[in-house]
Parts: structure tokens; sequence; C-alpha cells
């Protein structure tokens, strides 16, 4: 069984350390959640890490989680579930790392958004596009639109781990049959379990078998460099 390292990430060294030692015993990726304490995942401060990762071939894994305490202190869970300070903070990754080009640093390295669904893309797009001056995808040309799809997703090596029950075709159109995975929370009781999902997957009519098989198979063997 193949493993994800979770970093002491208040200690840049020790977090390389660990990494290392991690990758020799089978680790595949490396953990983060979309907020890591006060700190954006596109900051200089996290690039030994990056750079660790891009050497060993390893995945950078943005998973859900409370990372910030003060964006949790915000929030009463009884009004606002966990949708604030856990299922979002990935999105703020996204846009961060997107918008300041982190991965034309690191040429090899991989990042997945982990069980924060897949609908929110479009919207985190349409938020880049508006905010970087690009062309709409209706009113632009085709590379301007094509920048903002699948291709923006394949050159910067970003993969988007879906549920089941989304519409998986049309966001498909946005992220591209090459950089979508499944996430099924496997023996863990939530609101991402998905049971019986490849089966759920492969009666999904939407969607062409051999696009299923690269979301069920070969993306997730190339994010984690199986």
């Amino acid at each position: 069984m193949r493993w994800v390292v979770v970093p002491p990430l208040r200690d840049m060294q020790a977090s390389v350390r660990e990494i290392e030692t991690a990758r020799d015993h089978g680790a595949v990726g490396v953990f983060f959640r979309g907020v890591e304490g006060d700190r954006s995942l596109a900051e200089s401060y996290f690039f030994p890490v990056y750079e660790a990762a891009n050497r060993l071939g390893m995945a950078i894994c943005i998973h859900t989680g409370a990372g910030a305490p003060e964006i949790t202190k915000v929030f009463d869970r009884s009004f606002s579930h966990n949708l604030p300070h856990v299922r979002s903070l990935p999105l703020f990754a996204f846009r961060d790392l997107v918008a300041h080009k982190i991965p034309e640093r690191f040429p090899a390295l991989r990042f997945g958004f982990i069980e924060a669904s897949a609908s929110w893309v479009p919207y985190v797009l349409h938020h880049l596009q508006r905010s970087s001056g690009a062309k709409l995808n209706s009113g632009g040309d085709a590379d301007a639109a094509m920048e903002w799809g699948p291709k923006l997703f394949r050159d910067y090596r970003l993969y988007i781990a879906a549920e089941a029950d989304e519409d998986l075709a049309y966001l498909l159109t946005h992220i591209g049959e090459d950089n979508m995975i499944m996430g099924s929370d496997y023996g863990h009781q939530d609101q991402s379990k998905e049971d019986g999902m490849v089966g759920v997957m492969r009666r999904n009519k939407s969607i062409a078998p051999a696009a299923i098989e690269k979301i069920l198979c070969d993306n997730p063997r190339r994010f984690y460099g199986l």
C-alpha cells in the first residue's frame, strides 16, 4: 500500500528530512491543507518542500482540513458545518498556486486537490480569468479559452479529485480527461464516501468508457507516480 507523508510544516529543514525518509519507505505524496497556519501555499516559505518533492517525484496532495486556526475561529460549525474552514481551503490554494504560477518553478511537480469535490473549478477559473485580465471563454479567442481549460491542468500538472455524483461531463470540459481523478474516501464514513465507486462510475453514460478508465486508473497512477 502506498501512502502520503504528513511533514512538520512549521520546520522546513525537518520537513525535507521527513519527506526523504518517507520516500525511502514507500510514500508517494506530501500532505498539505489548503492553508497552513497563516500561510498561503504559494508563499516561498514552502519552496524547500516543493523542491524536495519535485526532486523525489512525489506529488503534493492538498487535502481538505482545518489548517488555519484563525479561519476556524470565525465560523460556528452549528451554522456553517465544515464548508468554510475545512472544505473550502483547497480552493484558496488552487487560486494562489495558479495566480502566482508556482508550478512553473517546479517543472515535474504534480499538485492534487483532494476531497474538496470538483464543482468549484469553473468558478475559480472564472475568477482567475477576470482578475488576470484574460479574455473570457464566451468572448475570447480559442487560444485564450484553451489556456484556462484542460491545457492549464496539463501544463501545470493539476489533478482534481471529483465525486461520482457531480456533473462530470461538464467538469471535464474545464479539467480535461487526463487530470481528473476520483475519491471514494474508502473506509471512512463521511460526506465524501462513495460505496461501490467503481461500479457507479462505469455505469455513468454521460462519459465515454475510455475517459472513465482514465479517471479511475490511468490518471491516479500518473499523479501518484505508481
